[in-house]
């Protein structure tokens, strides 16, 4: 009978998965015992997360290994995200929308988006449009920047 932890790492962008494994000593399994669960949640925090790759996902597991057969003894998992609380892609698509709306200042509505709207604010609409690309991102700001641009033009010819 083997005991073993697998570390596992699994990046924001998904390309440059990590996995490492490490057999338990006779002396570790004695230490944990029944408390298999809370020796993973730490060995997930002190010596996975603790090597910070970036934002992604972090698993242990804790497996008994006879031949071919595996028995899950414990699993611990945790995504981290950027020190603001975005993924890195999240991150990329405000950075996105406030380029582009910085590119087209003086078109439309957009400059609205560049003095108005903070970083969260954009992050919900976002979330509530489902964009996952830039175009997508992009694309769901059109319909706030063209209400926005209607809204000055009534205001400007004194509609309202």
């Amino acid at each position: 009978m083997v005991t073993v932890v697998v570390f596992e790492y699994v990046p924001e962008d998904g390309l440059r998965k990590v996995r490492r494994t490490r057999e338990l000593t006779s002396a570790d399994v004695e230490r944990f015992g029944p408390s298999w669960g809370r020796d993973a949640a730490g060995l997930l925090h002190d010596e996975w997360m603790a090597d910070d790759r970036g934002p992604g996902y972090y698993r242990v597991v804790i497996q008994e290994e006879r031949g071919v057969h595996v028995r899950l003894l414990a699993e611990a998992g945790e995504r981290r995200e950027d020190h603001a609380g975005m993924t890195t892609n999240l991150m990329l698509l405000v950075t996105a929308v406030g380029a582009h709306a910085k590119e087209r200042y003086t078109v439309g509505g957009w400059d609205v988006v560049v003095e108005c709207w903070g970083d969260q604010q954009i992050v919900d609409v976002l979330a509530e449009e489902r964009a996952a690309t830039v175009e997508k991102a992009i694309v769901a700001f059109a319909p706030l920047v063209s209400t926005g641009t209607e809204r000055r033009a009534a205001a400007e010819n004194g509609v309202f």
